[in-house]
């Protein structure tokens, strides 16, 4: 059997196919940003995830990740949720196994389905590493 426990502040968000929690004290907020502002270093959370999942229409709610020296804006089609007490589950080893990323830190029942709470912070530094590889002085 498996524990289940009980969720903080979890902030449930949308990307153009997809459905994504994460802890809302991993963030440093939540916000609309219009597409090019420069006090952010911009990301589709969707198409990080999933190459497929790409967003049609302009994106402007974003996840706000502080780093050292830059704040990272994780867009997402929009924010649905800021709930509490949802029930949470670890991620069954043989998972954790086959992820290319360690992204993934949970599941989180939320109405009639099981969605995947991400760590953002994580996302953010692999996207980061990712844009340096990409070129250096994009940064």
């Amino acid at each position: 059997m498996i524990a289940v426990q009980p969720s903080q502040t979890l902030v449930v968000m949308t990307t153009a196919t997809r459905r994504y929690a994460a802890r809302a004290a991993d963030l440093s907020g939540v916000r609309r940003v219009v597409p090019g502002d420069p006090r952010y270093v911009m990301f589709d959370l969707g198409a990080l995830l999933d190459p497929a999942d790409i967003a049609q229409e302009p994106l402007f709610a974003a996840l706000i990740i502080p780093l050292r020296r830059r704040n990272v804006a994780l867009l997402v089609t929009r924010v649905e949720h800021v709930l509490t007490h949802l029930p949470e589950y670890p991620l069954p080893a043989l998972v954790q196994q086959q992820l290319q990323q360690p992204w993934a830190c949970g599941l989180v029942q939320f109405e009639d389905s099981v969605i995947v709470r991400l760590d953002p912070r994580a996302v953010v530094r692999s996207a980061m590493a990712q844009r340096r590889a990409d070129s250096p002085e994009a940064v």
